[in-house]
């Protein structure tokens, strides 16, 4: 274990060449195995946990540029000036002056945060009313409260909150998971939870809209029988090896493929257009060498 002095001095060189380290990254700019030697150093200089991927994260309190919300997001990993993702969530509902649905933090914080709200109300320190057959989260404050349910109430009709449209990169993450997980029950907050492992930022809303946008079906593969095909459904059943995109098929074949894939939003060709296929209307893009949609 290093020193105070030379501790601080790896630290700093640490988090001037990147922003955020793991547990393992400062242990061994530290040399030290201790998680209590590593946190008591990062003490002394003051530093944020993330909010996300289970708080493994870690930056220097002088680093973020927090946006209005006190947000702040590095490669997909988020932080809060608050420390915490349940301080940060009472403070969104408290400081709103309509209030916070759990589809509305959702979106802003990028995270699922049912569980906090729960927690959060069961100890006193949010509200929570009925509005519209939904649940509208506000301040402990019965006052606060008050003006904040009447606020809401007077939004009209048929109001939504904001859905992030997600960038054509993300609409690709997506349905190549679908592909990979071809034998998996096709669910929308599992392929958002995969893609938030991997440090892709896309929420629950994002997936199902995905889902909407190209008609794919929520349901459940009917088993295979002995002798019968490999599964019922003609999108999801065939075993990766087999798919459009799968390993069992040649570099060559699965750039062939990708050519007649339709475009998504935002994608454009790499090269030039080619004739669309027969039956096929519409446009497509052609991927460039490597067979990678260039976005």
């Amino acid at each position: 274990m290093l020193a105070p002095e030379p501790s601080r001095q790896a630290l700093t060189r640490l988090f001037q060449r990147q922003s955020i380290a793991d547990l393992a990254t400062l242990s061994a700019a530290l040399k030290t195995s201790s998680r209590m030697s590593v946190f008591r150093r990062l003490s002394a200089l003051g530093y944020l946990s993330s909010y996300s991927h289970a708080g493994r994260y870690y930056t220097l309190r002088d680093i973020p540029q927090f946006d209005p919300d006190g947000l702040w997001q590095y490669q997909g990993v988020c932080f809060s000036r608050d420390g915490s993702l349940k301080a940060t969530v009472e403070r969104l509902v408290e400081q709103s002056e309509a209030g916070r649905t759990h589809p509305e933090l959702h979106v802003r914080l990028q995270v699922r945060v049912h569980n906090t709200l729960l927690d959060l109300v069961e100890g006193g320190r949010i509200g929570r009313e009925t509005w519209r057959g939904h649940y509208l989260y506000v301040s402990a404050n019965p006052g606060r409260a008050e003006s904040q349910f009447r606020r809401r109430q007077q939004q009209p009709a048929g109001i939504a909150p904001p859905l992030l449209e997600a960038p054509a990169a993300v609409v690709i993450e997506v349905l190549l998971d679908l592909l990979q997980s071809a034998r998996l029950r096709p669910d929308t907050e599992r392929v958002a939870e995969r893609l938030a492992a991997r440090g892709l930022p896309v929420t629950l809303e994002q997936v199902e809209a995905i889902f909407d946008r190209y008609g794919l079906k929520k349901r459940r593969l009917l088993a295979p029988r002995a002798g019968a095909p490999e599964a019922a459904d003609p999108l999801f059943a065939p075993r990766l090896s087999e798919s459009p995109l799968g390993s069992g098929r040649s570099a060559g074949q699965r750039r062939a493929r990708l050519t007649s894939l339709p475009a998504l939003p935002g994608s454009h060709a790499c090269a030039e257009d080619t004739p669309a296929p027969s039956g096929h209307a519409g446009p497509w893009a052609v991927p460039r060498a490597g067979g990678r949609l260039c976005l």
